[in-house]
């Protein structure tokens, strides 16, 4: 999912934003291409592959459960206007889309806290019935945007809300891809997909850390998008975007790698010398000393051209 963060403080919207809501669009019900597992250490609920997958498949085609056009002012006030005219729905929205521990967590950071306050502070007095969120409320719905919606249109301004598609899980060795079109998406599988394997899908803005080690992906996602990645590559598997020569290359021509767990260390795959990713061996230092300065050097200029 993409960050709102078109605004950074809140001010009045004028009432009646666009929005829309629909329900699920499928071929077949249920779907078969995926089911709905609890995984904790991805945020709770997530989409897995029932069956195996062929790259290309389209498994999801959905319309919108909301969506609206501006910044977070406009997003509040559409939010206001379900709680008015379709409370139902609108508990709806609040149970499906925050029944993780990942939204309870971004919720108590410092942007949806103080949008809170201002939202609270440009209501004060208002006689409007029925709309009015509660400060507990601003909160949950700016959480929900920021972590689930998707930019829907060319102009960046429109961001849409899917049901299902809002449980697919960031993951840096993603198998789907998310396209939206306007108050629709669909999901496309773009490798073999194994059944039961998690359904993931990658943040295009965030591609110049795709091939950084899991270190830098990781500390970059909590950053910019408010959690830790805890996904298969990040915290099981060797770290293949990391490998240097063994320090001792007088007797092996090895190369160490770097594992994220238990506790992150590297490995010689020929001899097997291992050490702490806290304490290197000399030999090394100026080797992780480059490729921390060219890390950061990287990150800088994504961040200037993201800027401009």
């Amino acid at each position: 999912a993409l960050s709102l963060a078109t605004a950074s403080s809140y001010s009045p919207a004028p009432r009646r934003p666009s929005y829309s809501m629909s329900h699920f669009v499928t071929p077949d019900e249920p779907p078969s291409a995926f089911h709905v597992e609890v995984r904790p250490s991805l945020g709770g609920r997530v989409l897995c592959a029932s069956r195996d997958l062929d790259e290309g498949e389209v498994i999801i085609f959905e319309e919108a459960f909301l969506s609206c056009t501006g910044g977070t002012a406009e997003a509040l006030a559409c939010v206001e206007e379900l709680k008015r005219d379709q409370p139902g729905r609108y508990e709806l929205f609040r149970r499906q889309f925050l029944a993780h521990d990942m939204a309870a967590e971004y919720g108590q950071k410092a942007k949806p806290q103080s949008l809170a306050d201002e939202y609270m502070s440009s209501r004060e007095g208002s006689e409007e019935d029925g709309g009015l969120l509660s400060r507990e409320e601003v909160v949950d719905a700016i959480t929900i945007w920021d972590m689930n919606t998707y930019i829907t249109s060319d102009s960046n301004d429109t961001h849409a809300l899917f049901d299902n598609i809002s449980k697919i899980p960031h993951s840096c060795s993603p198998c789907v891809s998310v396209i939206p079109d306007k108050d629709k998406a669909r999901v496309r599988v773009y490798r073999a997909v194994k059944a039961g394997e998690i359904l993931g899908s990658w943040y295009p803005e965030d591609v110049v850390v795709f091939w950084m080690d899991s270190i830098a992906r990781r500390r970059h996602i909590q950053q910019e998008r408010g959690f830790l990645c805890n996904c298969d590559r990040c915290v099981r598997a060797p770290d293949t975007c990391r490998l240097l020569p063994c320090p001792d290359s007088n007797l092996c021509d090895g190369t160490v790698i770097f594992s994220p767990s238990p506790a992150p260390s590297w490995r010689c795959n020929e001899c097997g010398h291992s050490f702490s990713n806290d304490d290197p061996p000399e030999q090394l230092a100026a080797a992780l000393a480059s490729e921390s300065s060219l890390r950061e050097r990287v990150l800088a200029i994504h961040s200037d051209r993201l800027q401009h």
